[in-house]
């Protein structure tokens, strides 16, 4: 069926592409992440095709469903995912029509490796959900230690508008991956659960990383002022 189509055609690809292109160690990592992400557990279906652009050597191009598409290890993984996919002999491209995160829905979501030879993953996505939404997504990926750990203490409601930039080495383990995002509030309504203060009207944004979170220019209305 087309699923093993798929699947056994990805396989066949990279690994044509790994021995082709002589890569150096970082290969193994990169053939490793696109095994675990798109080749395995048969959770892909869809259309698969092979092409040569002028000058160029052979490209495949993929209109695939995802059931999971588990990225990175740690993070939650993207659930029902409709992308096209495009690679050639030195890059993968993936840009999503749907997805959900956690059970959010995502929008503008992309993924990239531009060059296999220093396979870095970069990824961009956002959501707009209710806050606990958003707040239940960050306490189950790694950014539970920076901007979750900040949010964690206050009960927060409203709307949240979440933009998130990673870039994931693939051939280092023990790289860093690399975190930008931004959480937008309007009107938002905040509770600190500690002291027993309520603020409304909270308007502003969070800027975060993988090593921390900043908040400037922040407005908000406590009692009522």
């Amino acid at each position: 069926g087309p699923q093993f189509l798929a699947t056994f055609q990805f396989k066949l690809y990279f690994a044509a592409n790994a021995l082709q292109t002589q890569l150096n160690g970082s290969v193994g990592g990169l053939v490793r992440w696109l095994d675990h992400a798109l080749c395995d557990r048969g959770h892909i279906t869809g259309e698969f095709s092979l092409y040569r652009p002028a000058a160029s050597p052979i490209a495949a191009k993929a209109t695939l469903h995802f059931a999971t598409f588990p990225f990175q290890e740690g993070w939650p993984a993207l659930d029902n995912m409709d992308a096209n996919v495009w690679f050639d002999g030195t890059s993968v491209k993936i840009k999503a029509e749907r997805a959900t995160i956690t059970g959010v829905p995502t929008t503008d979501l992309a993924a990239e490796i531009t060059d296999f030879a220093k396979p870095v993953l970069h990824i961009h996505g956002a959501a707009f959900t209710e806050m606990p939404n958003g707040v239940n997504f960050l306490a189950k990926s790694p950014l539970k230690m920076t901007v979750g750990r900040s949010l964690s203490s206050l009960d927060l409601t409203g709307k949240l508008h979440l933009d998130l930039t990673l870039d994931i080495p693939l051939g280092d383990a023990k790289a860093v991956t690399k975190v930008g995002g931004k959480i937008f509030l309007a009107d938002n309504g905040v509770g600190v659960i500690h002291w027993g203060i309520e603020v409304n009207k909270l308007a502003g944004e969070f800027d975060f990383s993988e090593s921390g979170v900043k908040a400037d220019n922040l407005t908000a209305e406590v009692f009522s002022y």
